[in-house]
């Protein structure tokens, strides 16, 4: 981006955060960088590519900030903390402009700028999917979407405290707090062993999630022969990994046969030391129409 479209889109951050999007006009904005009208239109088309630009530049700062913190030797919930802290610093900089974005009616609806939204919900969510992971390993692969979502809820939430209610909290204190909430989340889903409310799944069709789980099932088969290789009865394990490895045999099959599969997992519910997680990937199986990208 060349050096004069970045004045003019701090400019016009300005004017936008003082007197609202849909009244500043381009002759304002012209005004205010010492340019003449027509040679606004020399660097954007219209005041909404203007607005695309101005929401583009500032998503790319915030998490090329936040990108750059991946490369750091410190803990991982550590970098997670420092994360949401950019991403709350950023936004308490341009506080006077999200406060318009969040308040004013009048931004335009159109598809570049819904396309930015979808991309920023989607970049968060990847940001949360992907520090979760790296935190509590691929046993959480299950709850990954309830998680993410969760996070995003409350971030979202403290947001518009410090925004619209103008609540001083301290940054360093909240980050904390909110890995801190992560934490008891993630805890208490995997101590409850409960089905997800939002699976993958559908998450993953709902939203651009790259960083996403695609398979659920192969996470959810691993923990079964984790928790099965502990188990002080052998035959029972033994009869786990036959049962196992029919079926992910079968889901492999680009036709899978569903009396095989629920024979499978009616001898997984069997064992009670395994009959959550069967059931959970019953749930699973039975949310997709076929094996297909299951395991």
């Amino acid at each position: 981006m060349k050096q004069k479209e970045i004045s003019i889109i701090n400019q016009a951050i300005k004017l936008f955060a003082e007197k609202g999007y849909k009244t500043t006009s381009v002759q304002e904005i012209a005004d205010e960088c010492g340019i003449s009208k027509g040679a606004f239109y020399i660097y954007f088309k219209s005041k909404d590519a203007l607005l695309v630009s101005i929401l583009e530049y500032y998503y790319h700062k915030v998490f090329t900030r936040i990108d750059e913190l991946k490369t750091s030797h410190l803990p991982p919930k550590e970098v997670y903390r420092k994360q949401l802290a950019v991403y709350y610093e950023n936004i308490l900089e341009h506080q006077d402009f999200i406060t318009m974005q969040m308040k004013e009616k009048s931004m335009p609806d159109n598809k570049d700028i819904r396309t930015i939204a979808n991309q920023f919900k989607a970049t968060s969510l990847e940001l949360h999917t992907q520090n979760v992971k790296h935190i509590y390993g691929e046993g959480i692969a299950p709850y990954l979407a309830d998680i993410c979502l969760l996070i995003e809820g409350l971030t979202h939430v403290y947001l518009e405290l410090i925004i619209l209610y103008k609540l001083p909290l301290e940054i360093s204190r909240l980050t904390s707090t909110i890995v801190d909430r992560v934490d008891d989340l993630v805890q208490g889903m995997i101590r409850r062993n409960e089905k997800p409310l939002v699976t993958n799944l559908t998450a993953s069709s709902l939203f651009e999630w790259p960083d996403m789980e695609h398979k659920p099932g192969h996470s959810m088969i691993k923990k079964i022969k984790e928790k099965a290789s502990r188990l002080p009865d052998r035959s029972h394990h033994q009869e786990i990994m036959e049962s196992l490895e029919l079926l992910e045999n079968e889901l492999r099959h680009p036709t899978p046969r569903t009396a095989i599969i629920k024979g499978m997992i009616a001898n997984l519910k069997a064992v009670d030391e395994i009959k959550g997680e069967a059931e959970m990937l019953d749930h699973l199986i039975n949310e997709r129409k076929n094996g297909s990208n299951f395991i």
